[in-house]
C-alpha cells in the first residue's frame, strides 16, 4: 500500500488474538501502536487539528497548548510540527523522557510543573495551561480531557473497525484515561453492537469515576479530577468497571512479553490484566476484545526495569502472582 504523507499511516485493523491467554476464551488485543507517533492519541490528535481546521482556528501564528502524560502531547506535536504550528505541552514528573523527548524533537516547548496540589500533578498542569492562554491571545487549548473531537475520533474509526475484523465482541475491554476513547466507542457499539457488554479499566488511585486518590507512577490510565468527558459517559450508562493497581500492570505487561511476543505499554497491561480476570469466569466461546493503547519503548525505564519497579512500586513478591524478572 502507498501513502502520499506520514500522517495517513493508520493501521486501524491491526489484531492479535492472544494464544492460550484465557483457554475457553477468544481474548483479542486492538494494537494501536502501530501509529506514527505510536499510540491511540495519534487519531485524537488528528481529529482535534481536523475541527480546528474545519472551525477556521488554525491561522498563522496558531498557539496549541496541552496538558498531557505524553501520548498526545507527542501526537500533537508531530501533527503540529507537520502544518508549521507552534506547540507547549505542559507535563508533570510521571511523564516519560522518552515522550518529552520526542515533543521536543517535534518542535515542541515543554512547560514542566513539579509540584502536585489538592488535584493532584493535573490540577497542577490545567493550572500551568490556564496561565499560558492568559499571556498569549494566540494559544489555543485543545483541551482533551471535554473536547468532542476526543471520543468523536473513536466513534468514527476505532470502534468501526473493531466490528469490521471481529463481528461478535461479547466483552470489550478500554482503559480509561480522558474517557474519549471509552466514550466514542460506547455511542457506536450501543447502535451497532449493543448486547456487548463494555468495562472500563481505571487505575488504583484514579479520581475519574470518584474512587479514592491516592499516587500513582505510571501515566496513561487514570487522573487526578475527574474530566468532563466522564460525565457524558455516566450520561449514557456508566460501563463496568474495574481498579487495576500498577504492580498488576506491570506484572501482565512482561507476561505479554514472554508469552506473546508483544512489548505492551502500561495502559495496555492494565487492559490485558482485566481481560484476563474476566476471562476466568466467562463461558467458553465468550469474545473478548481489548484495546491496546500503546506501546513499551518508552517504558523501558519503568515497567521494564527490575530496579525501578522495586524502588517505586515495592517488592513484587509480597504480592500474589508471579512477575517476570528482567534481571541477568
Amino acid at each position: 500500500m502507498l501513502f502520499k504523507r506520514a500522517e495517513e499511516l493508520l493501521f486501524d485493523d491491526v489484531f492479535l488474538e492472544l494464544e492460550g491467554f484465557a483457554p475457553a476464551c477468544r481474548a483479542i488485543l486492538k494494537l494501536e501502536f502501530y501509529h506514527p507517533t505510536g499510540s491511540i492519541k495519534f487519531k485524537t490528535a488528528l481529529r482535534i487539528l481536523s475541527d480546528l481546521d474545519d472551525a477556521g482556528m488554525l491561522t498563522p501564528g496558531a498557539h496549541l497548548v496541552e496538558s498531557s502524560s505524553g501520548n498526545l502531547g507527542v501526537a500533537l506535536a508531530y501533527l503540529c510540527h507537520r502544518r508549521g504550528l507552534k506547540f507547549s505541552c505542559v507535563v508533570d514528573p510521571n511523564a516519560r523522557p522518552a515522550n518529552v523527548h520526542l515533543i521536543q524533537v517535534f518542535g515542541g516547548r515543554i512547560c514542566r510543573v513539579t509540584e502536585a496540589g489538592a488535584g493532584g500533578y493535573l490540577k497542577a498542569r490545567l493550572d500551568a495551561v490556564s496561565a499560558i492562554l492568559a499571556s498569549d491571545p494566540q494559544a489555543l487549548w485543545t483541551n482533551q480531557y471535554a473536547n468532542a473531537a476526543n471520543p468523536g475520533a473513536h466513534q468514527a474509526t476505532t470502534a468501526p473497525a473493531i466490528l469490521r475484523t471481529v463481528p461478535i465482541v461479547d466483552l470489550l475491554v478500554i482503559g480509561a484515561g480522558t474517557t474519549g476513547t471509552l466514550l466514542g466507542c460506547m455511542r457506536h457499539f450501543q447502535a451497532a453492537s449493543p448486547h456487548t457488554r463494555i468495562v472500563a479499566v481505571d487505575a488504583v488511585g484514579s479520581r475519574t469515576f470518584g474512587g479514592p486518590a491516592a499516587p500513582r507512577f505510571l501515566p496513561g490510565i487514570g487522573t487526578g479530577v475527574r474530566p468532563p468527558l466522564a460525565d457524558e459517559v455516566d450520561a449514557l450508562g456508566r460501563p463496568e468497571l474495574v481498579y487495576v493497581d500498577e504492580i498488576s500492570t506491570v506484572r501482565m505487561c512482561r507476561r505479554l512479553l514472554e508469552e506473546q511476543g508483544i512489548l505492551a505499554g502500561a495502559s495496555t497491561g492494565a487492559v490485558a490484566h482485566a481481560m484476563h480476570e474476566f476471562a476466568g469466569s466467562m463461558p467458553a466461546g465468550t469474545v473478548i476484545v481489548g484495546i491496546a493503547p500503546d506501546g513499551g519503548e518508552r517504558y523501558l525505564d519503568t515497567v521494564f526495569s527490575d530496579e525501578w519497579v522495586q524502588a517505586t512500586l515495592g517488592d513484587p513478591s509480597v504480592e500474589a502472582g508471579e512477575m517476570v524478572s528482567l534481571s541477568s
